[in-house]
């Protein structure tokens, strides 16, 4: 999927005749790279976490990525507003409300998720220090951003499937007969357009809004995984739970 979205980048970029930067060794190595691990292993541990709790409650915790967000860029020196803290106590509140009562809690789930969330957090202030003049060598627009990015998240990601499931996955796909791929291909196909827009997206939110925003606004959209895992999954989400996110909402909303 990821080098998918590189190939429609480049040929956005040739139909446009837009300039695509290639990123100086410095850029490369301390941010591009390590932005792109983040959002590996973000992927990686979420769907480890899966395997221990919902869909709904990874949903739910994601609202501490913002707190990792600011931390993080206190770190690089991005200097996020302090008006910031009251919204993200009120997120935090509703956080500590939908995961205290769950129906399928574990501290490993619990674990996995907020590692995740510390992964995306990192990904996503990165690429705002990669995207902008103070924290880059050079200035970077969108194409280039998402380019570069695209293609170090497929390396990554295609190194660590072949060190983990070698060429299973590609030996299964061989086997498949075609009933096998007309079914399975448009949910990959699914899977990837969804993939290349919420990447596509994070890099313009995250240029105009800066991370920290993108992190909060990423968190009204997590009702939709809410609600897709009641009508896909038949998950249970107690009323706690959504009186718990109801509030991460009401912290959104004051943000915004």
């Amino acid at each position: 999927g990821f080098f998918i979205l590189a190939g429609v980048v480049l040929c956005y970029a040739w139909v446009y005749n837009l300039p695509l930067v290639v990123p100086t060794p410095y850029d490369l190595l301390c941010r591009l790279i390590p932005s792109a691990l983040g959002a590996v292993a973000c992927v990686f541990l979420m769907f480890e976490a899966l395997a221990y709790v919902t869909a709904s409650f990874i949903a739910m915790l994601q609202s501490t990525t913002c707190f990792f967000s600011v931390l993080l860029a206190f770190a690089f020196g991005l200097q996020p507003h302090i008006s910031l803290i009251p919204p993200m106590i009120l997120l935090a509140s509703g956080t500590v409300i939908a995961a205290a009562e769950g129906t399928t809690f574990s501290w490993y789930g619990l674990s996995l998720t907020l590692a995740s969330d510390f992964a995306m957090a990192a990904q996503y202030v990165l690429m705002q220090v990669f995207m902008t003049t103070e924290g880059s060598q050079r200035q970077y627009d969108q194409c280039t951003t998402i380019l570069w990015n695209s293609i170090c998240c497929g390396v990554i990601m295609l190194a660590m499937s072949l060190m983990v499931d070698g060429l299973e996955p590609l030996k299964y796909l061989i086997a498949m007969d075609a009933s096998h791929w007309h079914s399975c291909f448009p949910k990959l196909l699914v899977q990837w357009t969804l993939m290349a827009i919420f990447s596509s997206v994070s890099v313009l939110v995250i240029r105009d809004l800066g991370a920290v925003t993108g992190q909060v606004m990423i968190l009204a959209a997590g009702i939709f995984t809410v609600c897709g895992g009641i009508m896909i999954f038949d998950e249970t989400v107690t009323t706690l739970q959504f009186l718990g996110y109801a509030v991460v909402l009401g912290g959104v909303a004051w943000y915004c």
